[in-house]
């Protein structure tokens, strides 16, 4: 009986040092490629809000070859595991928007981005549809595993 009641012990101090995390999540590495019409695509804003509107949302821009890697907490760290809704965008002519920084919350991420994508529509034609980077609209939706996945998105401008 002393061994069972050890054992309770141990086990709850285990669970209780597991909840002192603070219930932060670890990001897994996330790597891409963003495509509009077939072709790779510089200055892309790729944010993936999580589709439960909880958590963290990830975020990164595509590099002169349509190359990502996404941030959630600290730069490049990745995105946690879980699904998400992937928000679309690009920057207007020369103002180049960075993405918010790591840590971001995620209410706030989804009207920045529905902003964002209602200014652009309104200003001239967009690179990539409107619709892909609405958070209401957006089809595009992935599921992070626990290990390294690479995603390729592809888009149209239409």
């Amino acid at each position: 009986m002393r061994a069972l009641w050890l054992l309770v012990c141990a086990a709850l101090l285990v669970g209780l040092a597991g909840g002192c995390t603070g219930g932060k999540k670890k990001p897994v590495k996330v790597e891409g490629s963003v495509q509009v019409d077939g072709q790779p695509m510089a200055g892309v804003e790729v944010t993936l809000s999580p589709v439960d509107g909880k958590g963290m949302a990830a975020q990164g821009r595509t590099d002169a070859q349509g190359n990502f890697s996404l941030s959630t907490f600290n730069p490049d760290d990745g995105a946690v595991p879980g699904s998400y809704k992937i928000l679309v965008t690009k920057g207007r002519g020369d103002v180049q928007n960075a993405p918010p920084p790591p840590g971001t919350d995620v209410k706030d991420m989804t009207e920045m981005m529905r902003k964002f994508a209602a200014e652009g529509a309104k200003k001239e034609k967009p690179a990539i549809a409107p619709d892909f980077g609405d958070p209401q609209k957006t089809k595009l939706i992935c599921t992070i595993p626990l290990d390294t996945p690479t995603l390729v998105i592809k888009v149209s401008s239409k």
